[in-house]
């Protein structure tokens, strides 16, 4: 009898409704906070990475690969001051395409930490930023006509 009643009864029906709309409002909320940290580290990478990439094609045709790789990641982490951001990678690749000529290019990746909004918890998985710079230069004496 009182189960039918409340079965009956239509008053305060949109709460279960608000509560049922809440989740994915908040998990929405969640991916969107993600997003846009994801976004500003990876702004962040790409501004530091172009730096480093102009610092280093000052001395890059004098270094040799191993010495060219850690002056690249001392720049990167000198630049790039993102708590947020973790397990940073840096990769990069020198080119001489002809005789005074030379291409730097460098790439980064990381994951930005993610909310416990939008992971569901302390298992989910975090954003990914990656970005690249690079720089192309050429070098030719000056010919006077």
């Amino acid at each position: 009898m009182m189960l039918a009643r409340f079965l009956r009864d239509r008053k305060g029906s949109a709460a279960p409704f608000l509560a049922l709309a809440a989740l994915p409002l908040f998990g929405f909320i969640g991916a969107a906070i993600d997003f846009s940290r994801a976004a500003s580290v990876r702004t962040s990478m790409s501004a530091a990475l172009d730096s480093a990439a102009l610092m280093l094609s000052k001395e890059a045709q004098d270094l040799q690969p191993a010495q060219l790789q850690q002056k690249a990641n001392d720049y990167f982490q000198t630049l790039f001051k993102r708590p947020e951001a973790g397990n940073v990678q840096i990769s990069q690749e020198f080119g001489t395409p002809a005789q005074g000529n030379f291409s730097l290019k460098l790439t980064g990746s990381t994951r930005a930490s993610a909310s416990s909004i939008s992971r569901g918890g302390p298992g989910g998985k975090s954003p990914r930023a990656q970005a690249d710079a690079g720089a192309s230069f050429c070098w030719a004496p000056m010919q006077v006509a």
